[in-house]
């Protein structure tokens, strides 16, 4: 019997997305880190020696260049002198936001890079849940650094029609804002409107291909990593899926109910804990000064940590659902059942 002519059995991929997510704790680690998105741009990162002679005659020439940077020095100067304490020159603090920038963009990289890894290896991992065998994190992170670089060619491929789409939107907001801006006065309310309106189209056409674009790529980062496929081969197979089997846009609907009901829970969760936090810390302050602030740091280091956990429970259950039904629907003749 095909998978076809029986139906694809939604409640029963859900009960093993629970099962496998409570009986395996492990993955949950995995799940913290699983990123949203497989593939992402390259960036190009050359600090030469002319970007650094650039810097220093920024620092130089900034606080004495122009009005801006008088005034801001003067108002560095004004607080340092309340605080009774000298806060440096405006050089130094470009100097450390800069520094600052860049560590929060390698940190960026790093965890997107971590990200990846673990969504590959969550994938496997779940499989290995489903099929009843052992499962640990360290089996993930081994296989998802393994074949890092064919989930990231799978998201990367799969991004490329967004990318394309928005750079033609950048194009066109330029090209048209540029021409109506310098028209006249005549012409700037047709130009504007008529930006508006190719905008839009394009807005429409990213939407509808978005949603092509998500459900293609979790099939076919299952292609790739349980059936040891090529990226562009992965994708292929994904999109015969879609068209041949209608039962992978089902599933992605079905997600998407999921997604709207974890957000309501998240919202009865984590509201009520975050108006109770800011009623223990006013509270607080009214009893004891403002020295009392210092609850909001463990109170709200209490409430992010519990935001982490609820992350990597649903990031491993949605994984386990798509793995759960990837099973069905190549191998319908599978109980995934324990």
């Amino acid at each position: 019997m095909t998978e076809r002519k029986r139906g694809m059995d939604f409640m029963g991929i859900l009960k093993d997305a629970w099962r496998v997510t409570r009986q395996n704790r492990s993955l949950w680690i995995l799940g913290l880190f699983a990123g949203g998105s497989a593939g992402a741009s390259s960036v190009n990162w050359n600090f030469g020696g002319n970007d650094a002679q650039g810097f220093q005659d920024l620092q130089t020439e900034w606080p004495s260049s122009g009005s801006p940077g008088v005034e801001l020095q003067r108002g560095i100067d004004e607080l340092g002198r309340e605080l009774g304490t000298s806060l440096g020159s405006v050089s130094d603090w470009a100097f450390w936001l800069v520094v600052i920038v860049l560590g929060l963009i390698l940190v960026g990289i790093v965890f997107w890079a971590i990200g990846v890894a673990a969504r590959g290896g969550l994938i496997e991992q779940t499989r290995e849940a489903l099929a009843g065998r052992e499962t640990s994190a360290r089996a993930g992170w081994r296989t998802g650094f393994r074949y890092w670089g064919r989930v990231f060619a799978v998201g990367f491929l799969l991004g490329l029609p967004l990318l394309i789409l928005g750079l033609i939107a950048l194009f066109a907001f330029l090209i048209l804002g540029g021409l109506a801006f310098f028209s006249g006065d005549a012409q700037v309310t047709a130009g504007l409107v008529g930006m508006g309106a190719i905008l839009s189209l394009i807005g429409l056409f990213t939407v509808a291909v978005a949603i092509i674009v998500g459900m293609l790529q979790e099939v076919a980062l299952r292609h790739a990593l349980l059936e040891d496929r090529s990226a562009v081969d992965s994708i292929k197979a994904s999109w015969a899926d879609l068209w041949g089997r209608r039962s992978v846009a089902s599933m992605w609907l079905v997600m998407i109910v999921v997604n709207i009901c974890a957000s309501i829970v998240a919202g009865i969760l984590f509201v009520p804990l975050a108006l109770l936090v800011a009623f223990i810390v006013a509270g607080a302050v009214v009893a004891g000064g403002m020295p009392m602030l210092w609850l909001l740091a463990p109170l709200g280091l209490l409430v992010i940590a519990l935001g982490f956990a609820f992350k990597a429970v649903y990031s491993t259950y949605v994984s386990a659902a798509w793995t759960s039904f990837f099973t069905r629907m190549e191998r319908p003749e599978l109980a995934t059942a324990a």
